[in-house]
């Protein structure tokens, strides 16, 4: 039944490119965008950071690899679960930075934080949060959603393809399992007539014709009851063709 529980390659293959896309910019981001003046401190490109690291490389690491499956698997609970993981990862990029904020300080919280926006104006930090962690966890979020729920639908491709299968066993033509006993379909385990199999000269009919109308002979003579019908006269020899001559 693995073959009609499987869906086609194409039912997630938009929603894990754009989770693939989206995790490699969320988790690339805080080290690239310190080159074009954007992101967070320190200003140095590739600088390595605790929150750097926890708060935008290892989410955005989840959401690319679970994107790279969506877009890879034909299975619906391996599908799933990898929809399950990249909701996780964008839903920490968005409340990761205050979530850490929780935690003891034996734990390094207060190390594990983002730092301040390298750009000063409003717009500027704005577009640095909405950008590296807000929005980009938003949209995974809504891609992982809309796998999920592509992953749990049964659409009217995989109805036809499960006639399809089951029309297949039906006839004989699939394989079974390895240790399992085939088993022929198309043969009826039991024949249409059930005494087929017996031939008539092995179990003989103790009522035979003739000794039936000679226990029970008839009660109505065929004489008795006359027709009310007289017969229809005869032909005269020679059939209708022949001429009566004119005696005239």
């Amino acid at each position: 039944m693995a073959a009609a529980a499987s869906i086609p390659r194409s039912r997630g293959s938009v929603s894990g490119l754009a989770l693939l896309v989206l995790g490699a910019w969320a988790g690339l981001a805080p080290y690239a965008g310190p080159a074009f003046g954007y992101g967070f401190r320190p200003d140095q490109a590739w600088a390595f950071t605790q929150g750097r690291l926890v708060l935008s490389a290892v989410p955005g690491a989840i959401a690319l690899v679970a994107g790279l499956g969506i877009a890879l698997t034909r299975s619906r609970g391996l599908g799933g679960f990898l929809a399950v993981l990249a909701a996780l990862s964008g839903t920490w990029l968005i409340v990761g930075g205050l979530a850490v904020k929780l935690l003891p300080a034996s734990l390094s919280a207060g190390a594990i934080t983002a730092g301040a926006p390298i750009g000063t104006t409003a717009r500027q930090v704005a577009l640095s949060d909405i950008g590296v962690f807000w929005g980009a966890g938003a949209l995974i979020v809504f891609f992982a959603g809309l796998a999920l729920g592509r992953f749990s639908i049964a659409a009217l491709k995989d109805s036809q393809r499960l006639d399809d299968f089951m029309t297949a066993a039906a006839r004989g033509g699939y394989e079974p399992a390895q240790g399992a006993q085939a088993v022929t379909l198309t043969q009826p385990q039991y024949a249409a007539d059930p005494f087929a199999a017996y031939p008539a000269s092995q179990y003989p009919s103790q009522y035979t014709a003739e000794g039936y109308a000679s226990q029970y002979p008839s009660q109505f003579p065929a004489g008795q009851y006359q027709s009310q019908y007289p017969p229809e006269p005869s032909e005269p020899p020679g059939g209708s063709d022949v001429t009566t001559p004119n005696t005239t």
